[in-house]
């Protein structure tokens, strides 16, 4: 058993270096492909900004369900699982756009803390075009 146990965590480890070998770092990027990651950074904020907002949402509209399949004593079983599925997943959502939200915004400040040495100070420039005064 510990043998298999040994060559499981030989595999899974092995199977996370090989996603990190193809990964260009933020250091090594070039101008443009820094301006791409940034679209995709802020795609990845909006993305988990409207999970986790959408969470609550579903969350509450499931807890109404399953409060409305209650008659006094008497449970309505057809109508609270649902409603208390919705619960889970409500909550599922909202802690996944969290997490998503977090992961956006702290891959984007790293890419703009990167792109600040593409832009010199006294460089006047727009979309590329620019005036350069030397002396």
């Amino acid at each position: 058993m510990k043998w298999l146990i040994s060559i499981f965590l030989i595999f899974v480890s092995l199977n996370g270096e090989a996603q990190k070998i193809n990964k260009v770092e933020i250091q090594d990027m070039n101008q443009d492909q820094l301006n791409l990651a940034l679209t995709k950074s802020k795609k990845t904020i909006k993305t988990g900004a409207i999970l986790t907002f959408a969470g609550p949402v579903v969350t509450a509209i499931g807890g109404l369900i399953a409060i409305s399949g209650r008659n006094g004593d008497i449970l309505n079983e057809n109508r609270a699982k649902p409603g208390a599925f919705m619960i889970i997943i409500g909550g599922a959502t909202m802690v996944t756009g969290i997490t998503v939200w977090i992961v956006g915004a702290s891959k984007k400040h790293k890419i703009e803390l990167e792109l600040v040495k593409f832009n010199p100070p006294g460089l006047a420039s727009i979309n590329g075009i620019g005036l350069t005064v030397r002396f």
